[in-house]
Parts: C-alpha cells; structure tokens; sequence
C-alpha cells in the first residue's frame, strides 16, 4: 500500500489483505486462492512542483489516465478470463451508464458531461454481465462543492429509520426506487432527467451518517526511515512544504479521513 501511495494508511484498507492471507493460509494444497488486485498503477507524484504547468502533469500519469488504465486491468485480468470479480473503487471511478457533471463551481460553468470513468469503459465492454452498486455517501448539492445532503432528497434515510432491519442492500435499477429524483443534487446537473437508476444498479445502506466515522490510521505506517520518500510523493506541493516531521504527517491523514469535519451539515 506504501509503494502505491504513501497518503494511505488507513487500518481498515490493510485489514483486507491481512484477511485474504489468513484465508489462503487456512485452504488446502492445490485449491484457488483468494486474490487481491490492485487495479491502479502508482503516480509520479515525486515530480510534483508547485505552479507546475498541465503540460508536464503527463510526466506524473505516465501510464496514461488513471480510469482507462484501470478498466484495461479489469478486461485483462477479469473479462478475457472469463473471471467474476467484486472491483472495489471510489463511486466516480465506478459509474457506467450514468456520466459525471463537470462544473465548475467557482465560475458557475458547466462542461459537460464526463463519460470516461472505470466503470463505464468496463460496461461498454460487457454491458449487462456489469451491477455497479453505490455505497451510502452524502451527495454534493448544487449550492456548492462543500455543501452536502441525502441522497434522493433523503427518501432513503426516512424509510430506513422507520425500518426494523438496520442493513440493508437493494436493487434500484428497474424498481421503484429507480425513478427517484433529486433536483437539488451536483449529480443532476446537466441531465435532462436524474433519475436514482441511471445512478446506479443497487444500493447499501448500513447505518445513518450520525454514525459513520473516518478511517483509523496507522501509527507504524510511517517511520522515520520512510518519512523522506512519503512525503516526496504526496500529491500536492503545497501540503509537501509544510509537513517536516512523522507526527505531522499522520495527522495530516488523520485530518483527510475525519468526517465530521468533511460533512458537517450531516450530523
């Protein structure tokens, strides 16, 4: 996880691998082993300079863009095989059908629509055999990039408060649910008509966003001997100039994954 970024070092996401090798270690000679794989490719954020001009950000993404390379990982190591997999990813990097507003908020400028993320490359390919499924997130609003509320207007959350089952996964295209809007949401932009099951396929809900936290971070993910090279190769060269020390740089973490601090308008 270090190798391909140094700005993650979060309990929970090593908690995986740890699982999968205990599964592996407990399964007979000869059966399949449970497999782990990393979809993206690491960045040259070493080479990051502040007022570093576009044209040499290629030298940085060197492999190309970031969502291209990774469905190409899918169709290789999934699709030609003929494999199923479970593909883990940030929602933006997931969607299919559905394409992302570029907006800028700042200068209230609409961009169009962005129909080049992970997922959508992979349903071109396979269209049906994909089920893209969101997870429960806050949803950017229309009023501005730091705004926040409930998706589909909160409909999800009412239902879910008023249900005696606490977890719950379902699917949205092609029921109900799928014909839910949310005019006020960022996702709206642009579309003709937003609809919850252009969004997505299906849906998990495990609890209320009073209760999420952030991710736990490792207190022995950076050590004084690594500190150099992780901090050579955070992505932003302004937060690389101010962090001078190992304390320094996992609270820096610790303040990214803090979601009370992220949302909060959904307390």
């Amino acid at each position: 996880m270090f190798q391909w970024g140094s700005y993650w070092p979060y309990v929970e996401y090593l908690g995986l691998y740890r699982k999968a090798w205990e599964l592996n270690r407990s399964l007979p000679p000869g059966a399949p082993k449970f497999r782990i794989v990393s979809l993206d490719y690491k960045a040259r954020f070493d080479l990051v300079r502040e007022g570093m001009p576009p044209a040499q950000l290629k030298a940085v993404w060197h492999k190309g863009p970031r969502d291209e390379y990774m469905a190409r990982t899918i169709i290789d190591e999934f699709v030609k095989k003929r494999k199923k997999a479970l593909v883990y990813m940030g929602q933006h990097h997931a969607f299919t059908r559905y394409k992302i507003p570029e907006y800028d908020f700042e200068k209230k400028s609409f961009d169009g629509l962005f129909a080049g993320s992970t997922g959508s490359f992979v349903w071109r390919k396979i269209r049906e055999k994909v089920f893209q499924i969101c997870l429960h997130y806050p949803w950017t609003t229309t009023a501005g990039a730091r705004t926040h509320d409930y998706p589909v207007d909160g409909v999800v959350d009412r239902l879910m408060k008023e249900s005696p089952v606490k977890r719950l996964g379902f699917d949205v295209a092609g029921t109900p649910f799928g014909e839910l809007g949310d005019e006020g949401t960022f996702y709206a932009l642009g579309h003709k008509k937003f609809t919850f099951g252009d969004f997505c396929d299906g849906y998990i809900w495990e609890k209320p966003f009073s209760e999420y936290q952030g991710c736990t971070v490792d207190p022995l993910y950076i050590t004084a001997g690594n500190l150099a090279e992780a901090v050579a190769n955070l992505p932003s060269a302004a937060v690389k100039a101010k962090i001078k020390t190992r304390a320094q740089f996992l609270e820096k973490m610790r303040w990214d994954a803090d979601f009370r601090r992220l949302y909060p308008d959904l307390q």
